[in-house]
């Protein structure tokens, strides 16, 4: 009797899991082949889009910058400075479009001095995160400022074209200031990105 019973309800499980799955593929081919269907088509088509980006690296990302690092090679010993980073979208020229995605000044000051242990040429911002919008071929430009006393541009640099996101990992600075660095190893950026949505 008591096997009956299991088989029994066994058997409804398995029928309301068939009838379950059937639904859902159901409207999911509803809404594929009828796009203009209320509430199922757009919901579908927004499922396949998101499931597209994921699969290109397409969407959202939140963004910190984990660690801004120069060399003391590159500055006057007692040298005293601020360091700042801004980021930018870029145009199909090339050129920043707009006012910055990323602006770490907000955040306070970053002051360091060359030559100083004690404070390292190093800038860090781990508890404040960006969310950017990244879609395939879209590049950024990064910019990062000396703010102490008369604001200096120290570097401009443009994110290569990739298949992923570009503002991830590590980026080095050959350049400091319109001048080859000294010490191009020991200038460098790290972003710490996460995919938060497909989009």
């Amino acid at each position: 009797m008591g096997d009956d019973k299991k088989k029994k309800g066994g058997s409804k499980a398995g029928l309301l899991l068939v009838m379950l799955v059937a639904c859902v593929t159901g409207v999911g081919v509803l809404g594929w082949l009828r796009p203009e269907t209320p509430y199922i088509g757009p919901l579908v088509a927004s499922i396949f889009k998101q499931a597209a980006a994921v699969g290109n690296g397409e969407g959202t990302y939140s963004v910190k910058i984990g660690e801004l690092r120069f060399s003391d090679a590159e500055f006057k010993e007692g040298e005293n400075l601020d360091l700042q980073v801004k980021i930018y979208r870029v145009d199909a020229e090339g050129k920043r479009a707009g006012d910055a995605i990323y602006d770490t000044g907000k955040y306070g000051e970053r002051l360091v001095q060359a030559g100083n242990k004690e404070k390292p040429l190093v800038a860090r911002w781990p508890d404040n995160p960006v969310s950017i919008d990244w879609k395939r071929g879209q590049e950024f430009l990064i910019e990062v400022w000396d703010m102490k006393g008369s604001d200096t541009l120290l570097i401009e640099r443009r994110t290569e074209k990739s298949t992923g996101f570009p503002l991830s990992g590590q980026i080095t600075f050959a350049e400091i200031d319109g001048h080859d660095a000294r010490d191009a190893k020991g200038n460098y950026i790290k972003f710490d990105a996460v995919a938060t949505t497909g989009k």
